[in-house]
């Protein structure tokens, strides 16, 4: 089952394992891109909406991985 993010730590986090790795190798591991997407769509909106804020800042190239993730956060 898919980990749920459940504070915005953990979508920091995410972020930030994002950015690494394309800082480091150029690309995100596609298994690591399918765990985020998954995790995305199952996790709430706040949390989420930090995810995208903080790799924005850090990895902005990377957004194109998740963008149509994006709409399908729960309610807080």
């Amino acid at each position: 089952m898919a980990r749920v993010w459940s504070s915005y730590a953990d979508a920091e986090e995410a972020a930030r394992a994002v950015a690494e790795c394309m800082n480091q190798a150029g690309q995100v591991p596609p298994v690591l891109v399918d765990a985020y997407r998954l995790t995305l769509s199952r996790s709430y909106r706040g949390p989420v909406q930090r995810f995208y804020e903080e790799l924005a800042i850090l990895c902005p190239q990377a957004l194109r991985l998740f963008a149509d993730v994006a709409s399908a956060a729960k309610e807080d």
